[in-house]
């Protein structure tokens, strides 16, 4: 049985994650869940504006590793981006997904 000290600690990580148990760009800090192709679209979205990009470096975390495994997650999704264009989202099909 986990000691009181233990616990607390689970349940402090467990809030930094409001995803839960899931994959993450950034999972130092619980931010940007990839787990599907719609958080990884909306990952690739949020990562793009500035005031969320500005916030990187964080915590030992860089911007270019979390864009990285958003690219990596998109690509499994068969999710096409262009770096910096967070409307330009198209799936591999060539159907356009946002803006254009």
């Amino acid at each position: 049985m986990a000691d009181t000290g233990e616990l607390e600690e689970a349940q402090r990580a467990d809030s930094k994650k409001p995803y839960g148990n899931v994959s993450y760009a950034d999972p130092k800090n619980g931010k940007y869940p990839i787990d599907t192709a719609a958080h990884a679209k909306a990952a690739w979205s949020y990562i793009n504006m500035p005031k969320n990009a500005a916030k990187y470096p964080l915590n030992g975390v860089t911007l270019a590793s979390v864009k990285g495994r958003i690219k990596a997650a998109c690509a499994k999704f068969g999710i096409d981006i262009s770096e910096g264009n967070s409307a330009d989202l198209t799936v591999r099909s060539g159907t356009p997904r946002r803006g254009r």
